[in-house]
């Protein structure tokens, strides 16, 4: 983003991949830290050398050990607009600086519709702020094989030990029959 000819790097998150490369979960990087301090200076010069002036940008970028970030994607953002055509819940307010923040991207292992109970117990978590995706009792699922395929995004707002057991509570859910196999 840009506010008056200068650019402003206002989230960075870490993505972590499952082994077969499907997206698990992103989380909030704090700004203090030296990944994020050195993102926060190499954007600009990106985005002045791409031609960008004004409007959100999302940047898809690695970081590697001993050479720093390397630019995998450069789009503009519209993920607030199609959050709100596809139905998301209102977004949570700003969590405070203690409070830490993970996107939970969930993962269908077969074919099969969702448990009405694991998707209660799923969604009724205490640091689940955010349900992204259309995600109903009996609907219909695909197996996962990219972020595009997932059932949908547990946004996880609270402290690390919270929001660590309530992961681990997703993917047991999900290990324990939230993706019922279809008999017919």
């Amino acid at each position: 983003m840009t506010r008056g000819g200068r650019h402003q790097v206002r989230e960075i998150w870490a993505e972590t991949r499952t082994t077969a490369g499907v997206t698990d979960r992103l989380d909030a990087v704090p700004t203090g830290g030296l990944p994020a301090r050195s993102l926060r200076c190499a954007m600009p010069p990106i985005l002045n050398a791409l031609g960008v002036e004004t409007g959100a940008y999302r940047s898809r970028i690695a970081y590697t050990p001993g050479r720093g970030p390397v630019l995998l994607s450069a789009r503009l953002d519209h993920s607030q607009t199609l959050l709100s055509l596809t139905g998301a819940t209102p977004a949570p307010p700003l969590p405070r600086a203690s409070l830490h923040t993970t996107q939970v991207a969930l993962i269908a292992p077969h074919d099969g519709r969702i448990d009405p109970g694991r998707l209660r117990a799923l969604t009724s978590l205490p640091t689940v702020s955010r349900i992204i995706g259309p995600l109903h009792p009996g609907s219909p699922v695909a197996r996962t094989v990219s972020r595009l395929t997932s059932p949908g995004t547990l946004v996880l707002t609270g402290g690390g030990r919270a929001i660590a057991e309530d992961y681990r509570r997703i993917r047991h859910l999900e290990a324990a029959g939230l993706y019922a196999r279809s008999t017919s």
